[in-house]
């Protein structure tokens, strides 16, 4: 468990690990640098099954590596401080795991929770996927960080949580192991996912620098498939509309831009990356301050 600043959440998190009806577990903090008294909550759940080591902030994969390695077991979970499982998500991953022993990684489903909803965040049957096809499928992530198993020196001969990277370490994992192992999707609904940290906390809200953005790493998965290269694509016109309306990063986003085969794109996805610049950007300056109003105004109704 990575912790940095997540005073307000992470009792829920830890005592979600605390409560599982499987005993054979250890939990392994990982502070990393926090100022806002995070490690003194999780001080309070000490034992010879949890342990709270602190760093200097050096990033969530930094964090989530010397976890690993300061851990003992063979089947490693990962969870960050602002989420939680329900409290047989163990037990169920362990016997699925068990049922399913050819796969390098096991997933289950969770609960997405945003301004104040919660769905539940993948359609797909319980066995072994293709994870490539899986992700373009679904409009949420198959594998999430919070609800894997996996095996230990599978983590290990992957390289872990690639250093340096703040935005989508975890899918450069999940598609290195996915291009060697098999992996297993269990159906059940067994972790959540809390997006209403607010912005502040959340690193996806920020604007990163590309070296520190997967978005900017996915050249070497462009030709594994055609199926790996269709999701690329799609990541990549998902995601780098912010930083081709940056005037510093304009040039590296349209860099990856190229990249992207546009006969496969939609319509509008097209035309908005092929309009000027400026003209995006004030439409982009004009849904903002719509979406500000709007929320302006519910707040006025439902106060």
């Amino acid at each position: 468990m990575p912790l940095y600043n997540k005073a307000p959440y992470v009792r829920k998190a830890v005592e979600s690990v605390v409560h599982q009806s499987f005993k054979d577990w250890e939990l392994i903090v990982v502070d990393d640098g926090s100022t806002d008294g995070s490690d003194d909550v999780a001080k309070q759940y000490l034992d010879e099954r949890c342990r709270l080591y602190k760093q200097d902030n050096q990033g969530v994969s930094m964090a989530r590596n010397r976890g690993v390695a300061l851990s003992e077991g063979e089947l490693l979970a990962f969870l960050d401080a602002d989420d939680w499982w329900d409290e047989s998500f163990l037990e169920e991953m362990v016997h699925f795991a068990e049922e399913n022993p050819d796969a390098g990684l096991w997933a289950c489903n969770y609960w997405y929770e945003k301004r104040g909803k919660t769905r539940v965040a993948v359609e797909q049957e319980s066995g072994y996927f293709d994870y490539a096809e899986s992700y373009l499928r679904n409009e949420a992530m198959p594998v999430w960080t919070g609800a894997v198993l996996m095996q230990r020196d599978v983590f290990d001969e992957s390289g872990g949580f690639r250093v340096g990277i703040r935005i989508g370490e975890d899918f450069l994992l999940w598609s290195s192991v996915a291009m060697r192992y098999r992996f297993a999707f269990l159906n059940k609904v067994l972790a959540y996912y809390n997006n209403d940290v607010p912005a502040s906390a959340r690193a996806t809200r920020n604007l990163y620098s590309p070296e520190q953005h997967m978005l900017f790493h996915l050249g070497h998965l462009d030709d594994s498939s055609a199926t790996w290269k269709a999701l690329c694509d799609k990541l990549r016109v998902n995601g780098l509309l912010n930083y081709w309306l940056s005037e510093e990063y304009h040039e590296k986003a349209e860099h990856e831009l190229r990249k992207v085969d546009w006969t496969k794109q939609s319509k509008r996805v097209y035309r908005l990356y092929h309009m000027p610049c400026s003209f995006v950007r004030f439409r982009e300056g004009l849904l903002r301050i719509g979406s500000k109003c709007k929320q302006w105004i519910m707040k006025l109704i439902y106060r």
